[in-house]
């Protein structure tokens, strides 16, 4: 686990994980306490690009060309 914390309206959480495969991801989440004592009735999980430096930004990937309102 990268990061994790809850929002401040203390309505949800946003744990950030490091994993290979979303499989890994899904898992740690499941076994996450707060999951498991139902503290959290249901669960999201997404993937996240990094952008950096080296790959622009991601300025140039058509996911987010698709975006540009220019």
């Amino acid at each position: 686990m990268f990061l994790c914390g809850p929002f401040q309206d203390n309505d949800k959480a946003m744990p950030i994980l490091v994993c290979q495969a979303l499989d890994e991801a899904i898992g740690l989440v499941e076994s996450d306490p707060f999951v498991k004592e139902g503290y959290y009735a249901a669960y999201e999980v997404n993937a996240l690009i990094e952008a950096n430096e080296e790959n622009n930004w991601l300025t140039e990937i058509p996911q987010t060309l698709k975006n540009l309102t220019n």
